[in-house]
């Protein structure tokens, strides 16, 4: 934790005179005590703050950060204060049937809403936002473009909580052709996205 809280704690001081840079802490932090990621996370928020970096910070949960299991395995750890008050919570979102986007299958038309909905309460009740830092889905999946609309048309009504999203295309470029949720300007998964912004 502390060689992490001097990363952050440097590229704050490096750029907090710039209020277009913004801090993503880390990607999916797992296999850790929550307790033991919470009190991590906090050195990296008081780090930012310390050297005058003034931009939002996306912090993820442990255990993945799965937006389905929030409630479960961090809701009740979540104790991060930022003085600024510009800390984001960053889950991630997969519609697979083990939430993980190792599979093109979609659950169901609804089951990107019922996997968000608890942690959006939860949030709102924290004075909290959520950044979905990953969401990824077939859209050639049969229930993939209706499981998409009702997602983005959750979040459109739920954008006191819900600040964005990234659609997880993996890895660099040249895997995207091959990946299962590829996302270039001609792939089902961005007319599906595309679609939903009309």
């Amino acid at each position: 934790s502390d060689m992490l809280r001097d990363l952050w704690g440097k590229l704050a001081y490096r750029y907090a005179s710039n209020p277009r840079v913004h801090y993503g802490i880390t990607n999916e932090p797992h296999d850790i005590p929550a307790g033991t990621w919470y009190d991590c996370a906090q050195k990296c928020i008081n780090a930012i703050r310390s050297v005058g970096g003034k931009g939002t910070i996306f912090m993820p949960g442990c255990n993945w950060t799965g937006a389905g299991s929030w409630m479960t395995s961090n809701a009740q750890y979540w104790n991060l204060t930022d003085p600024l008050n510009k800390l984001q919570v960053q889950l991630h979102l997969y519609l697979d049937a083990n939430g993980g986007g190792g599979t093109t299958d979609v659950v169901s038309p609804t089951i990107g809403v019922e996997r968000l909905k608890d942690a959006v309460t939860w949030a709102r009740q924290k004075g909290l936002k959520l950044f979905l830092g990953e969401v990824g889905l077939s859209a050639a999946t049969p229930n993939g473009k209706p499981a998409w609309d009702n997602l983005h048309t959750f979040m459109l009504a739920n954008q006191d909580v819900c600040s964005g999203y990234s659609f997880w295309a993996c890895g660099p470029a040249s895997w995207w052709g091959q990946y299962q949720f590829y996302c270039g300007v001609v792939s089902p998964q961005m007319t599906m996205i595309q679609s939903a912004l009309k």
